[in-house]
């Protein structure tokens, strides 16, 4: 991750999932470690896709539009794969093209990933049981942030 607050942010979760690790004889504390970790891995994807668009149109365009955009995209919660697609799209149709090909090309992993993310926080939000691991919510933070990463790799490649 290149911007500094969601590499701040990311270091800050990947050390609490370290810290789990102090919990391993109780079951029920992991359960709840998962849980915790899968609401706040999505804040991380939710704020990466908003901070990632928004330093593009800062970067990109005038200060009303770039204040537009940064409005706007806060409005956008729980974005799974296809919300993911659908705002890359509006930047740029091309954008939208190659997010559906990366997404394929691993098997559909980086989609269920951020998918699963997102459902799981919803499903935790509403109080109803999940069975989201420690270990599962690290392997979908690694994938969300290789999406993350594309985003920022296309951005920077198309800044006027």
């Amino acid at each position: 991750m290149r911007n500094r607050d969601l590499s701040s942010e990311l270091s800050r979760l990947r050390d609490l999932i370290s810290r789990t690790s102090l919990a391993t004889d109780n079951i029920e504390l992991q359960g709840h470690w998962g849980q915790y970790l899968c609401v706040r891995a999505a804040g991380f994807v939710e704020n990466g896709l908003q901070t990632i668009y928004s330093e593009y149109a800062v970067n990109s365009s005038s200060r009303p539009v770039a204040r537009y955009v940064s409005r706007r995209l806060e409005t956008v919660f729980n974005p799974n794969a296809q919300r993911f697609i659908d705002v890359a799209g509006s930047f740029n149709p091309t954008w939208r093209e190659e997010l559906e090909e990366y997404f394929r090309r691993d098997d559909g992993s980086r989609k269920e990933a951020l998918d699963s993310i997102m459902n799981n926080r919803n499903q935790i939000a509403h109080g109803r049981s999940v069975g989201i691991t420690v270990h599962r919510v690290r392997e979908y933070i690694e994938r969300c942030v290789e999406v993350l990463e594309f985003i920022e790799d296309q951005c920077e490649g198309h800044v006027s």
